[in-house]
């Protein structure tokens, strides 16, 4: 005969009380209406239940079986916080390579992957529900010219909290990225063999200087693009003058950017060491060729830049 307290029928008890602590209220919550956004409360619960049960003897004869059991069970209910990030338009919500969402783990920021919340992303918005804690917003806004600038919101997480955050992209005028750097004056060669301070070449006006290695990259790719932009750099040709130690190659890029734009300047010069100075000088960690330096009236140094960045042409041109 079938025991009424079996251990099937003890487990089936537990699991009837679990699904009353686990009712959508406990776990979902009730909406929040504010401002008008939605939040709606989400919390982790987790279970632990366990049971047992032994057949008893009983007194000899009776024709009726013992049974002796118990079972328990345990809910934790874990409250979360509430973010919201909305984009300001400087910047998408799945332009992954310009923010990061990051959770103060031991001794540091972890970067949260947030590839799998793409699906999620509307109307420039993202929900999401978090643990309570300290959370930073990193963007970086990469220009150009290489540099990258950074902005940073740190904040924390109360149980229950909601908040909502908008990622943006610093921004930074003109006149915040030029520098003011004197330059000592030397003297440059012509291929005539006459000479002439660097000084005296501007004018009293704006002007762009290129330390080159011709024939090697990459300044023939910088040459290429001076090539491929020449009607913007015909319109500044008198303010830009090529340096090298070397002379243009017949048929050579060089050569081709001198025809193609006549009144750019060419001098050549006897080493690298003032490109050296200027470039240390003006905070280049390492000088690596072309060199690019613009400088202002009065003939001090406003901005550099070395080697080869995405960009580079048109950021140099754009200070003359």
């Amino acid at each position: 005969m079938e025991q009424k307290n079996s251990l099937g029928e003890l487990m089936k008890i537990t699991m009837e009380h679990i699904k009353t602590m686990a009712d959508a209220n406990t776990i979902i919550g009730t909406p929040i209406h504010a401002e008008g956004v939605t939040l709606i409360p989400v919390s982790r619960m987790s279970f632990g239940m366990g049971g047992g049960g032994t057949e008893l003897s009983t007194k000899a004869g009776s024709s009726k079986e013992g049974f002796g059991g118990g079972s328990a069970a345990s809910a934790k209910l874990e409250p979360v916080a509430f973010l919201i990030v909305r984009e300001d338009g400087s910047v998408k919500l799945g332009d992954w390579e310009h923010y990061s969402l990051e959770r103060f783990e031991g001794d540091g920021f972890c970067r949260m992957g947030l590839w799998d919340k793409t699906e999620d992303m509307k109307e420039g918005r993202l929900d999401l529900n978090l643990r309570p804690g300290i959370y930073r917003i990193f963007t970086v806004n990469r220009k150009k010219n290489g540099n990258q600038l950074a902005r940073m919101a740190v904040f924390s997480l109360q149980e229950g909290e909601h908040r909502e955050v908008v990622i943006s992209l610093k921004e930074v005028s003109v006149e915040g990225l030029l520098t003011r750097t004197a330059i000592d004056d030397f003297a440059l060669r012509r291929l005539d063999g006459s000479s002439e301070n660097l000084s005296a070449l501007s004018g009293g006006g704006k002007a762009l200087f290129l330390w080159l290695e011709v024939t090697r990259e990459p300044t023939e790719h910088i040459l290429n693009e001076l090539l491929e932009r020449i009607s913007d750099v015909k319109n500044y040709q008198e303010s830009i003058f090529l340096l090298s130690k070397e002379k243009p190659k017949p048929a050579g890029t060089l050569e081709k950017v001198l025809r193609a734009a006549g009144n750019i300047g060419f001098y050549q010069v006897d080493g690298f060491a003032p490109a050296q100075e200027i470039a240390r000088i003006m905070g280049a960690g390492q000088l690596k060729y072309p060199l690019a330096v613009s400088t202002d009236e009065a003939g001090r140094g406003i901005y550099m830049t070395c080697g080869y960045n995405v960009g580079s042409v048109a950021q140099i041109l754009f200070y003359l």
